[in-house]
């Protein structure tokens, strides 16, 4: 299980008021003796985008991931017991005074996770979609240690590692960190990381304070990996990793602007991914959201995350936004057909997608 589908990680969301302007909320269904499928909720006064939901998921971009949880240890998702409970989840949220519509997201495509909420929703009544959330990009690794692994990859990238390292060890006093504990070192680590994330182009974090609690709570039971570059002890690159049930997740990176040319960032990935092949602890390594170009330099393989809708059409609540919803895409896949099929016309339909 992700650590984005733990009780920790929503409480954090929850106490920090990361759901956007809805209210945290808790649902919760008996899955087997002593067992609950559960799922953190937002709870909203006005419909939201994307389908107009009173009920979203808790989330906000800090979170890449969403799904439900089993506590406190969990049958298999495609159990029959855990698709009894999603059942019982879906009659419990239709029976919700604002559960006309629900927006579930992010969601991996294809995922026992997906099928378990998405069963149990169409089971209690509901008429569902998915939509395209986001590309990720991974890296399974089981058993595979650094050096085969750097040997796969392009040559531009271990020789721009090479020469960039060289250079950063000659003239710049290049030093590495990796912290993984609380005490000192993680104190200074995260300075660090906030100064440089300051000083990116990412501008600054938008709550710091949920990032410090979130990497107090990693490190005090060793899951934490914040990499910090320094160039004459002065802190120039840093990334936030950790590592959960075999899965090590790239969360954060940054470096300054003014080390953008010195392929710092370069050098501290590849520490990063020396330390976590070589552990021996991972089995996938995951970049989370996006499709960034320079992920496909370090990770080999593709997936996708979508979006869940799910209506109440007995509730007319739930008509506009269903209308609104399912007559769109009708009506754009209406218009796709009825355009000329040429060439030029094509190219422009693939770009408006993508986009």
């Amino acid at each position: 299980m992700s650590l984005f589908q733990t009780a920790p990680w929503f409480r954090l969301m929850a106490s920090r008021g990361l759901g956007g302007e809805g209210e945290p909320e808790l649902f919760s269904a008996e899955a087997s003796a002593g067992r609950r499928l559960s799922i953190w909720l937002c709870r909203h006064a006005r419909p939201v985008a994307p389908a107009g939901a009173r009920l979203t998921a808790l989330g906000n971009y800090y979170s890449p991931r969403f799904g439900p949880l089993i506590e406190p240890s969990a049958p298999a998702w495609d159990s029959i017991e855990a698709s009894q409970a999603a059942a019982r989840l879906g009659q419990q949220l239709r029976a919700d005074p604002q559960g006309a519509v629900l927006s579930l997201q992010p969601l991996q495509a294809g995922s026992a996770e997906l099928r378990l909420l998405q069963g149990g929703l169409a089971s209690a009544g509901y008429r569902t979609d998915l939509y395209h959330c986001f590309e990720n990009w991974v890296l399974p690794c089981e058993g595979l240690r650094f050096e085969p692994y750097w040997a796969t990859r392009s040559s531009r990238l271990r020789n721009t590692e090479r020469r960039a390292r060289k250079r950063l060890v000659a003239e710049h006093g290049l030093s590495v960190e990796i912290v993984k504990a609380p005490g000192p070192a993680l104190d200074r680590a995260l300075q660090d990381f906030e100064s440089v994330y300051r000083d990116s182009w990412k501008q600054g974090e938008a709550r710091p304070e949920f990032i410090r609690e979130l990497v107090q709570l990693l490190a005090a039971d060793g899951r934490l990996r914040l990499g910090v570059l320094r160039l004459q002890g002065v802190a120039q690159a840093a990334q936030l990793w950790w590592v959960h049930e075999g899965v090590a997740s790239i969360y954060k990176l940054a470096y300054r602007d003014s080390a953008a040319r010195l392929g710092v960032g370069t050098v501290l990935s590849a520490n990063l991914f020396q330390d976590t092949l070589n552990s021996g602890e991972v089995q996938l390594i995951d970049y989370l959201n996006g499709s960034e170009a320079y992920k496909r330099d370090w990770v080999s393989e593709r997936r996708e995350f979508l979006g869940l809708v799910a209506f109440d059409l007995r509730r007319p609540a739930a008509w506009v936004p269903a209308l609104r919803h399912f007559g769109g895409r009708w009506i754009k896949g209406l218009l796709k057909r009825l355009r000329p099929h040429s060439a030029g016309t094509e190219v422009a339909d693939t770009a408006q997608d993508v986009a």
